[in-house]
Formats: C-alpha cells, structure tokens, sequence
C-alpha cells in the first residue's frame, strides 16, 4: 500500500519488526469488504474463469480475523471464531 494504513480487524501491528499500526475497520467497512469479495467474484466469473482462491494466511486480512493478536475486538466480529464462523463463510457466498 503506497502512503495508505493498511485496514485490520483490530488497531494492531503484525509481529515484525517493520509493521505499522493498521486502521481499524468498523463493521459496515468490514461488510464492504466481504461486497468487494463476492463482486471480485462475480467479475472473474463473468470474464470465463470457473474459480477463484482467497489467501487466508500470512498476517493477510482473512487470516486476521481468526488471530488472537490482530483480531481483539468485542463484538460480534471479535475473537478467532468470528473468522470461521462470519467472514470468510461470509465471503465465500
């Protein structure tokens, strides 16, 4: 990301040496995000391919909503479950 905060479930550097503190999502920009997965989606459908794959590891967003570290909020988004159980399924549909 040239000059921007990258974006996390939680105000929360990643564990190295070099990280900044992310801006923290709300929940409606967490719920545009799982939009903008499911019309990336739609798009690479449209354009004739039969699938796509979501990275969900290496401190990338997905894999931070199922993190203790980066994912410490306490609503319904909160905690590793919320990363099984509502966003990725959630951005998979």
């Amino acid at each position: 990301m040239l000059d921007r905060q990258p974006i996390a479930p939680s105000a929360v550097a990643a564990e190295r040496d070099d990280a900044v503190v992310p801006w923290e999502m709300t929940a409606d920009e967490i719920d545009e995000i799982i939009k903008a997965f499911g019309e990336a989606t739609r798009r690479a459908i449209e354009a004739g391919y039969d699938g796509v794959e979501i990275h969900g590891a290496n401190t990338y967003l997905i894999q931070q909503f199922f993190s203790p570290h980066s994912n410490r909020r306490t609503d319904k988004l909160g905690g590793w479950n919320a990363g099984k159980t509502y966003v990725l399924p959630a951005c998979c549909s």
